[in-house]
C-alpha cells in the first residue's frame, strides 16, 4: 500500500529534514549545553544555597546530592557544548531533570493532565527535552564525537586496505 501524503525515502522533503538536523542539534546543544553548565557553575560557587534548598526539600545526603548535581550541570553542559560523549552526557543530566521535576517541580508534575502548560512552564521541562532530544538523535554532525567517528572509521578503512595490499 503506498501512502501519498508521506514523503518518498530519497525526496526533497528528506534530504531536506537531514539537511537540518546537524545544524539543529548543534543549536540545542549549544543553548542547552551553556544553560546547564552556568546552572552547575552557580552552584559550585556558591554551594551553600543548593545544599540548604535540598535540606528543605528532604532530599536525603544533602551535601553529597548537591556537589553531585552541579558537577553533573558543569561537566554535563561542557560535554554537550563541545559534542564529546553527548550521549552519554545526557544520561546523567536527564536522571537529574527527572529527580528536579519529581522533588522541587512535584506540584507541576502532579497536576500535569490539569494544567499541562503549567508543568511545561516548569524549568527542569526543557532542559529534560533538550537531554532527551540529545540521547535520541546524537549530537550530529559537528562535534567532538563526528570528528572522532569519522577519523576512527578512515583509519580502519586505510588498515583494511593496507592488509589487502600486502597480504600476510
Amino acid at each position: 500500500m503506498d501512502c501519498h501524503c508521506v514523503p518518498k525515502k530519497h525526496s526533497w522533503y528528506s534530504w531536506l529534514c537531514s539537511w537540518i538536523q546537524s545544524p539543529l542539534l548543534l543549536v540545542i546543544r549549544l543553548i542547552w549545553g551553556i544553560l546547564f553548565f552556568m546552572a552547575g557553575w552557580g552552584k559550585l560557587m556558591n554551594i551553600t544555597m543548593p545544599i540548604e534548598f535540598f535540606e528543605s526539600l528532604g532530599i536525603p545526603y544533602p551535601v553529597f546530592s548537591a556537589w553531585l548535581v552541579a558537577l553533573t550541570e558543569t561537566i554535563g553542559g561542557g560535554l554537550l557544548v563541545i559534542g564529546f560523549l553527548a550521549r552519554l552526557a545526557a544520561l546523567p543530566l536527564i536522571i537529574t531533570m527527572v529527580t528536579a521535576l519529581l522533588t522541587a517541580h512535584l506540584d507541576g508534575v502532579l497536576n500535569m493532565f490539569h494544567d499541562f502548560r503549567g508543568f511545561m512552564n516548569e524549568e527542569p521541562f526543557y532542559y529534560l527535552l533538550a537531554s532527551l532530544i540529545i540521547l535520541a538523535f546524537g549530537p550530529g554532525f559537528f562535534s567532538l564525537d563526528a570528528i572522532c567517528y569519522y577519523s576512527r572509521k578512515k583509519k580502519k578503512k586505510t588498515e583494511h586496505e593496507d592488509k589487502e595490499e600486502h597480504p600476510s
